[in-house]
C-alpha cells in the first residue's frame, strides 16, 4: 500500500537517515502501522490527502463531519491515521515504554 509505505516514511520508522537523526528505535509492528490507516479509494486524477487528527481527537471526531465528507462527496482519495493514545501520551525518556494512560493535553 502506498499511503501505508508514506505514512511510514513520515513517521520515521523507514528510510535512510542515520540512527542519530531518527531517535530511539521505534517498536510499532507492520501491523500495528497498517491498522492505524485507513483509506477511501477516489479520483486517480486527484492528489490524495493524509488527515492526521489533533491532540486528543481521533479521525471520527476530528475529520467525520467536515474533510472525510467532503472528500468523499468529490470523489478525491484520502486517508486518516489513528494516532497512539490519541497523540497525547508522553515519554519520560527517550525509548521508555508510554506510559499505562494518555496524558491530559497541557492548559493554554
Amino acid at each position: 500500500m502506498v499511503c501505508g509505505a508514506a505514512v511510514a516514511v513520515a513517521l520515521g520508522v523507514a528510510g535512510p537517515a542515520a540512527a542519530a537523526d531518527r531517535g530511539p528505535e521505534l517498536s510499532a509492528s507492520r501491523e500495528a502501522l497498517d491498522g492505524a490507516l485507513d483509506c477511501a479509494d477516489g479520483d486517480a486524477d486527484l492528489d490524495p490527502v493524509l488527515l492526521i487528527p489533533g491532540i486528543g481527537l481521533t479521525p471520527e471526531s476530528n475529520f467525520s463531519g467536515n474533510y472525510a465528507r467532503l472528500f468523499a462527496q468529490q470523489g478525491r482519495a484520502f486517508c486518516t491515521v489513528e494516532l497512539p493514545f490519541s497523540a497525547t501520551a508522553r515519554r519520560t525518556s527517550p525509548g521508555s515504554p508510554p506510559p499505562s494512560a494518555p496524558a491530559s493535553p497541557p492548559h493554554r
